[in-house]
């Protein structure tokens, strides 16, 4: 009977080492691999791990904030005296990032057919702006070669605080670019 309860007793200890394994394999290997990716999205700030890219469009991170951005723009290394400045173009658009003291200034836009109006994005409130060059107000208004190539312009300009403002200004070839406009100006996300 003794020997009958040493058998049984090796037997059961077998088992639970057996068990456990099993539940080390099943828990610790794809259980790692499950809190990898949870820790990885809860320690990481980057916009990049919030979102899915779209094939043919790339991230953009400027510090203060980043945006998509078709991967045809090209980032002309534009260089700013008193704010950051950026300028991205292609063939059929140009967009051009101030951020700094200094509001980018739409002086334009009262010569021109326009719209204008406070919009949030990623939380953050902004004037938002529309000029469509083809259609002058008033016969005196100068188109420049820049607006006669890509007559259409979005923008938006975000107050950031006290004396900091991050304008976005977007020229563009045709109705067409529209919907990728609205794209690159509705994925800003600034960094809080």
């Amino acid at each position: 009977m003794q020997h009958a309860l040493i058998l049984i007793h090796s037997f059961i200890k077998k088992i639970l080492l057996f068990l456990a394994v099993l539940l080390f394999l099943v828990f610790g290997i794809f259980g790692q691999k499950k809190s990898s990716k949870i820790s990885k999205s809860k320690t990481s700030n980057s916009y990049k791990s919030r979102i899915q890219i779209q094939k043919g469009w790339r991230l953009v991170d400027l510090g203060n904030f980043s945006f998509l951005l078709p991967e045809v723009m090209k980032d002309q290394n534009a260089k700013g005296i008193d704010s950051e400045v950026w300028e991205f173009k292609d063939e059929t658009m140009l967009l051009m990032i101030d951020s700094g003291m200094y509001k980018m200034g739409f002086s334009e836009i009262e010569e021109f057919e326009n719209q204008k109006k406070t919009i949030k994005i990623d939380g953050t409130e902004g004037q938002y702006f529309y000029i469509n060059f083809l259609k002058p107000k008033s016969p005196n208004s100068k188109i420049e070669k820049e607006e006669k190539e890509k007559p259409f312009a979005e923008g938006i300009i975000f107050n950031r605080g006290k004396n900091f403002y991050s304008s976005f200004w977007i020229q563009y070839k045709s109705a067409e670019n529209q919907k990728i406009v609205k794209n690159i100006l509705y994925s800003i996300k600034f960094k809080k």
